[in-house]
């Protein structure tokens, strides 16, 4: 038995190769042609589908040089070559006054910000780029001026401030020697 269901499956693959050969209008050779077809369908659009691909890698091309230009054109804000701060000096416990603009920036990209970093305790940066406040304690400090553009670039001009020890007060006259206080005069 084993030996003729051996035998019925040799022919059956004969007589698909006869009926490929002879008979094409039965499902089996249809089958091969059919996916033949939509392998030849698939090519066309496999031809626009390629097209497509490149179009992308030369807008990943032209975003990557749109991103390069921003970063070309991107403004440093910069201060004046001959810009400078003069070392400052306050007393500790007195208001600071009579002070003057720190100098200004120019370029960046948008509005530029200014602030000093590493300044003594109670002196700011006010309005107007102008130093205020009441050192608290005596020290020196090297003090970093910025000015910050909108997206981060920054120039810097250092400086030192020194707070001195607050003016001892003045003492009190002592009376001079056989003078006596609240003794009446006489003229």
């Amino acid at each position: 038995e084993p030996a003729p269901a051996e035998t019925p499956e040799p022919p059956a693959q004969p007589e698909a190769e006869t009926q490929d050969g002879g008979e094409q209008a039965e499902d089996p050779p249809s089958e091969p042609e059919e996916p033949a077809e939509p392998q030849d369908s698939a090519d066309p659009p496999a031809e626009p589908a390629d097209p497509p691909a490149p179009e992308p890698q030369a807008s990943g091309q032209q975003e990557e040089e749109k991103q390069a230009e921003p970063a070309a054109e991107d403004a440093q804000p910069a201060f004046a070559a001959d810009a400078s701060i003069s070392d400052r000096s306050y007393a500790a416990g007195t208001e600071i006054s009579g002070e003057t603009a720190l100098p200004e920036a120019t370029g960046g990209d948008g509005a530029i910000a200014y602030a000093i970093e590493n300044a003594p305790a109670g002196i700011t940066l006010g309005p107007a780029r102008i130093l205020q406040g009441t050192p608290e304690t005596a020290g020196a400090a090297t003090v970093t001026y910025k000015a910050t553009d909108e997206d981060g670039d920054a120039a810097e001009l250092t400086f030192t401030i020194t707070v001195t020890a607050p003016p001892a007060p003045d003492p009190e006259p002592e009376p001079a020697p056989g003078d006596s206080e609240g003794a009446p005069t006489e003229e």
